[in-house]
């Protein structure tokens, strides 16, 4: 195509078209970048604690409850901090080991009391007591876990407020081997 001299070309529909896109595309993008800013200030204040009588220790962060597992690594796992991490991963381990253990010993309650108190047969009462006795024990250690498990997941979040406070920096990752940690030979370093 040739064009007059002195002529200027102007733009096709096409072309205004995709300028328009693109337009209404940056318009789009820009509250995401917001949004995506105001979740990592989100992330970066502290967790507030609350005990209750009946419920235990509360945790909130800007107002949202924080109750499950998988809210606590949200929060804190961005941090990248090994301390605070170990210290959830602890918590929620032993709080699974717990469960179990507080599930077996109930079980086991449940049957030796049953058979203790509907059984006529004498002679299965000393098993039935001995069940009994090994539930409760089951449950005993299941909840002694569980307060480890609690205890866990509160000094993970005080390492969590600590950070963000800037109280305490966070620590570097753990090495990968033990090797990594020994000083550089002479005969690698060039010396």
């Amino acid at each position: 195509m040739s064009r007059a001299p002195g002529k200027v070309p102007r733009p096709s529909r096409r072309r205004k078209t995709a300028v328009l896109f693109l337009f209404i595309l940056a318009l789009a993008a820009a509250p995401l970048k917001l949004q995506a800013d105001g979740d990592i200030q989100w992330k970066k204040s502290p967790i507030r604690t609350h005990w209750s009588f009946w419920t235990g220790m509360e945790y909130s962060l800007q107002g949202i409850r924080l109750s499950d597992n998988p809210s606590f690594e949200d929060a804190i796992f961005p941090l990248e901090d090994p301390e605070s991490t170990r210290l959830l991963k602890d918590s929620e381990s032993l709080g699974a080991v717990a469960g179990i253990g507080s599930a077996l010993g109930s079980l086991g309650i449940g049957w030796g009391g049953f058979h203790l108190l509907f059984d006529d047969h004498p002679s299965s009462h000393g098993t039935s007591v001995a069940i009994l006795l090994t539930g409760a024990g089951l449950d005993l250690i299941g909840s002694l876990l569980f307060d480890g498990s609690q205890s866990a997941k509160f000094n993970a979040v005080e390492r969590y407020n600590q950070l963000v406070r800037g109280e305490d920096q966070a620590l570097p990752p753990t090495p990968a081997d033990e090797k990594s940690l020994l000083p550089a030979s002479p005969e690698k370093s060039g010396r």
